[in-house]
């Protein structure tokens, strides 16, 4: 049997051993599926040189997704089911299929909310840090187009950050809601989405300190920050102490949670 350990996991192989490569493959072949079995067939045979063929057989299954709307949501849905029927969840010592671990959370486990509302400003300009500095308004927009000229930056990617630099409304995202997996991370979108107004609903593990910065950072923004909590908190203090979920130990919880943090359609 494999090694135990708590939350999502790849799937046991034959071997009693979990292999991501092996899985990889699984799921990729099972999305290809809905674009024909020649595409499909062929990812399965690529297994045993599977880190020197993927990038072909990924670029031929983004070309297949292109192929309509239709095909790509059928593609996405085939290595989603993959992924639902396959993967593993352990609790407790206990292991069920992740697909009947997500329809049944812990009702122990459950997880509250707490809102934080900003009282800062809207953005006046589009800041970005830039080695010690901050470009905004044409400096920005020039060091931009100097990026995409240079080759650095996609011309998409220049276009809509100059855009973005150009436009107060599009820096204005009130009445929009984001949710950030991974919110604490160091290069994540959360602090310039506060900034611009939106309300985020921010997962992440449970680390005190790094959630008492967040709180303090959605204080001073324009925007609100929704957080998972472990239980009941008021003070800014309490909820850094209690904010927080597991993704990967605390999915069903998550995924029974979320929907209610989010505005009706």
């Amino acid at each position: 049997m494999p090694k135990i350990t708590e939350g999502v996991q790849f799937p046991t192989g034959p071997e009693g051993k979990r292999s991501t490569l092996a899985t990889g493959v699984a799921v990729f072949a099972a999305a290809a599926a809905p674009a024909g079995e020649e595409l499909a067939g062929a990812i399965r045979k690529a297994r045993k040189t599977w880190r020197q063929e993927y990038p072909e057989m990924l670029t031929r299954l983004v070309e297949a997704q292109s192929y309509s709307a239709q095909r790509a949501i059928a593609i996405a849905e085939a290595g989603l089911a993959e992924i639902y029927s396959t993967f593993e969840f352990v609790r407790g010592g206990e292991m069920v299929g992740v697909e009947a671990a997500m329809a049944a959370p812990s009702a122990a486990r459950a997880l509250h909310t707490a809102t934080v509302a900003g009282s800062g400003a809207l953005p006046t300009s589009l800041s970005v840090p830039y080695f010690g500095d901050s470009l905004s308004d044409q400096v920005l927009v020039d060091q931009v187009n100097a990026w995409a000229d240079y080759g650095a930056l996609e011309p998409a990617g220049a276009a809509a950050l100059c855009a973005v630099a150009n436009s107060a409304e599009w820096r204005d995202l009130r009445g929009r809601t984001f949710v950030a997996l991974g919110a604490t991370a160091e290069l994540g979108p959360l602090a310039l989405l506060l900034q611009c107004g939106a309300t985020v609903v921010a997962v992440a593990r449970g680390k005190p300190a790094k959630w008492a910065e967040l709180v303090s950072m959605a204080r001073a923004s324009a925007g609100t920050l929704v957080v998972p909590l472990k239980r009941p908190a008021s003070s800014d203090e309490e909820i850094a102490a209690a904010a927080g979920a597991d993704l990967l130990t605390e999915t069903p919880e998550l995924a029974a949670w979320l929907p209610g943090t989010l505005p009706a359609p």
